[in-house]
């Protein structure tokens, strides 16, 4: 009957499904965010593959550009196929909606980006495993509500900012009187 608190969190941050919904959102805050782009350009599967991608990564640095503005230049890259224009153009319009999304709360826009990405819908043909995963993204959501409520002047880019230098040190409370443990995997 020892009180006690497991110190961790962070792990958190490095589910696929957080991950994959956090990279939506770095996009749309830096659309040079190559990582962040490479991880969502196909992501849930649109038919935009590796030999596109390859392509579409050496035009930009032919070109000296970001990977986004190739994409965005996409109907002028001859190396592409008509059906990987047309799939890059959806992908381009899909984003550029998101970045003109003129709401101010982080939960509302992250809920739209999960929702109308794509994601919502891939974690739901997963059956069990993509309950669990649902109902991780609801609980980011749900922290992204509370911060929306708690911050002053919430912004999407001050709260990727404080979840960056977010670390299992933040979830421990030293004042309540229980021993800290952390897990085997922490």
């Amino acid at each position: 009957n020892i009180p006690y608190q497991i110190v961790r969190g962070v792990e958190f941050y490095n589910r696929k499904e957080i991950r994959d919904l956090l990279a939506y959102l770095k996009v749309l805050v830096n659309p040079a965010d190559e990582g962040a782009m490479l991880r969502i350009i196909n992501t849930p599967r649109r038919g935009i593959g590796k030999t596109t991608i390859d392509r579409l990564r050496a035009y930009a640095d032919s070109a000296g550009i970001s990977l986004y503005e190739a994409l965005r230049k996409g109907e002028e890259i001859g190396s592409l196929g008509k059906a990987p224009k047309s799939k890059i153009a959806a992908f381009v319009d899909m984003v550029e909606s998101f970045r003109k999304d003129p709401t101010d709360s982080v939960a509302s826009l992250a809920e739209r980006v999960y929702r109308e990405s794509g994601l919502a819908e891939a974690l739901q043909t997963l059956g069990s495993e993509g309950q669990n995963a649902i109902e991780n993204v609801d609980e980011l959501i749900n922290g992204m509500a509370r911060y929306d409520r708690q911050a002053e002047e919430p912004s999407l880019v001050d709260y990727l900012q404080q979840i960056a230098l977010f670390s299992d040190a933040d979830t421990y409370e030293p004042d309540r009187g229980a021993v800290a443990l952390m897990t085997l995997h922490a």
